[in-house]
Parts: C-alpha cells; sequence; structure tokens
C-alpha cells in the first residue's frame, strides 16, 4: 500500500484567528505522509473574515462547502456526507496538528490497526486562564491517562475512563455513519448533546477507539469571560444529554447534586443568615485548599492551581444551571413524547 485516500473535514463557524494557522498546520503534517487527501471546508454560516482566511492559502486540495448557520453536529455530518473518501479525519478549526501526527496515522492504516482514533490533546494555555481551567478538569477527570500517557484503546465498557472527542477524530465511514445513524435517532441533530459523547459512545459499542500522545494536536481554548460562561452553560446541558442515565457512572453524582441544590435552597430560606456564612466559609476554604489539593495531586504547578480555584467558583454556578437547563429540556422532552 503506497498511498491512502483521506478526507479531512473541518467544520467551521466565525473562526478567523485560527482558521488559517489550522489549515496550515494540516497542510505540514500532510506533507509528511503519502495521504492522498482532500480538505473539506463545512462553513456554516460564518459573519466574520474565515473564509477570506481559507481562500487566502492557495491548495488544490481544499474544497469550501457554505451552508445557513445549522450548528457544529449538522456541519460536521454534512462534510462527512461530501467526503469523497472512506478514510475521515474531522479537524476542528481551533486545532492545530502536531507535525508528525498523520505520518504516525498513516503508519497505523497500513499496519491495519482496527477502529477510530481519538487525538491526543495539548491545551495551549499560556496565558488563558480558562484554557488552565479546562485543562485542569480534563486532566482530573482522566487523570490516570494524564499521570503516564501512552498508547491504549477503549470501548463502551470503559469508555467513561479515558479522554476523547471529535475535534481531532480518525474513522472510516463505513463505522461512522451507522453510530451517527443512531445518535440522530436518540438525540436528534445534536443541538444540547455533545456528539463528542454521543457519537462516540455508540462507535465504541462496535469497535475499539485508539488513543496515542503520538497522535496528537494542539488546542486553543476560548479565552474571555463571555465566551466562557456561554460554553460552560452549554456544556452542563450537553453533559446531562450524555450522561444521565442509569447505567452510567456519573447518573448518582448528577442525582445528588439535584437534591444538594433542592436542599441548599431550603436551607437558605429556611435560614438565610447561616447559610450564607457557611457559603463564604466554605469559598474561603475552596480558594485555599483547592490549590493545595491540585498541587499535591501534581498535575499542575500553584500558581495555575490558584487560577483554577478562583474561576471554579464561576464554572459551579453556570455549569450547575446548564445541567438544571438539561434535566428540564428531558423532562419536557419526555412529557411531550
Amino acid at each position: 500500500m503506497s498511498s491512502v485516500d483521506l478526507s479531512i473535514i473541518t467544520p467551521l463557524y466565525n473562526e478567523q484567528k485560527w482558521i488559517k494557522k489550522s489549515l496550515q498546520c494540516t497542510i505540514a503534517a500532510l506533507k509528511l505522509t503519502d495521504f492522498s487527501a482532500e480538505i473539506i471546508i463545512l462553513d456554516d454560516g460564518s459573519t466574520d473574515s474565515s473564509i477570506a482566511e481559507v481562500e487566502s492559502i492557495k491548495d488544490k486540495r481544499i474544497r469550501v462547502i457554505s451552508q445557513v448557520n445549522q450548528g457544529r453536529y449538522l456541519a460536521r455530518k454534512n462534510g462527512f456526507a461530501a467526503a469523497r473518501y472512506n478514510r475521515v479525519l474531522f479537524v476542528d478549526p481551533k486545532v492545530l496538528l502536531n507535525k508528525d501526527s498523520l505520518r504516525y496515522l498513516e503508519s497505523e492504516i497500513k499496519a491495519g490497526t482496527p477502529g477510530a482514533w481519538s487525538g491526543h490533546v495539548n491545551v495551549a494555555t499560556a496565558g488563558n486562564p480558562f484554557a488552565i481551567f479546562w485543562d485542569t478538569l480534563t486532566r482530573i477527570g482522566w487523570r490516570r491517562y494524564f499521570a503516564k500517557p501512552s498508547r491504549t484503546s477503549f470501548m463502551s465498557n470503559n469508555f467513561d475512563s479515558y479522554p476523547k472527542g471529535m475535534g481531532m477524530f480518525y474513522c472510516e465511514k463505513s463505522l461512522l455513519a451507522p453510530a451517527m445513524k443512531k445518535f440522530e435517532k436518540e438525540y436528534g441533530t445534536g443541538h444540547f448533546v455533545s456528539d463528542d459523547t454521543g457519537v462516540l459512545r455508540i462507535l465504541s459499542e462496535k469497535t475499539p477507539i485508539n488513543l496515542s500522545p503520538e497522535f496528537s494536536c494542539t488546542y486553543h481554548s476560548r479565552s474571555t469571560l463571555n465566551q466562557f460562561v456561554k460554553h460552560a452553560y452549554k456544556r452542563g446541558q450537553n453533559f446531562v444529554a450524555g450522561y444521565f442515565f442509569p447505567s452510567n457512572i456519573f447518573f448518582i453524582p448528577l442525582i445528588a447534586f439535584y437534591i444538594l441544590c433542592v436542599g441548599a435552597v431550603a436551607a437558605l430560606i429556611t435560614w438565610p443568615f447561616t447559610s450564607l456564612l457557611i457559603l463564604c466559609a466554605g469559598l474561603a476554604a475552596l480558594f485555599v485548599l483547592l490549590p493545595l489539593l491540585i498541587r499535591s495531586l501534581r498535575i499542575l504547578p500553584f500558581v495555575k492551581a490558584v487560577s483554577f480555584a478562583y474561576i471554579t467558583p464561576i464554572f459551579c454556578i453556570i455549569f450547575g444551571a446548564g445541567l438544571w437547563r438539561g434535566l428540564f429540556r428531558i423532562i419536557f422532552s419526555s412529557r411531550k413524547a
């Protein structure tokens, strides 16, 4: 096998800052391979200069498809449908591929390694406290993997034990198409559930998902408070839609969260002064103890741990609101059904 066909799909919406850099990294990585590739940019109704940035790169492999704004999932789906080849790689516009990542993927394809590949994501945290927060949260959630990242694979039985996502994701169309079809049957077009969780969970029932630091990228997170708040609120809704079912390990913690919230409101109404005093003491303890805990786990240097601690209360409020919004969506949708 001398050449392998590959369709690279990038869903695009108002990413004028990053799309050119992302494409440049993708093209640079392709140069180290024998891939016969096409690059599909699915523009989801961008209103900034994103398309101009794409057009500034003169590469015949780039093909732009435009649609009215329909959301990230449908942008990915329509790019997927337009792909000419069976092998597809999703690359989000804020993702910069490691220069050797596609060479590694090519070697695995030629070796006949079964299954899909989810990218190992390195978050660019320099000068961005919100990126530090998301990176820390990820490393806490999957601390076993990040303690010593190495090549591994997982399926549905241990799906929640590993980081995964479609921001950098390779799979064959023949495997992914049935998973996307089932996802849409269960969740619709994914406006309030993360396809990173929903589609990949379904896919993992049938095929292994591989993970390796050699198939990696750098991700540039949102950098403003407004972007952080919107993202946290949406992720709260997505989390409920993706994990709120009895067999999931997060089901009991979610139930506990809802009960605790109701109890906290009741306590605030009954004993307002005492409740506020306890809340202030809890926040003070959070600012002092959380950085020490994170540092003791060797996840972050102390300064970054402090940054994480100060953003955590904002996240908890916004993410918690998203969790409640997600629960109400489930309740009302079940009533309609």
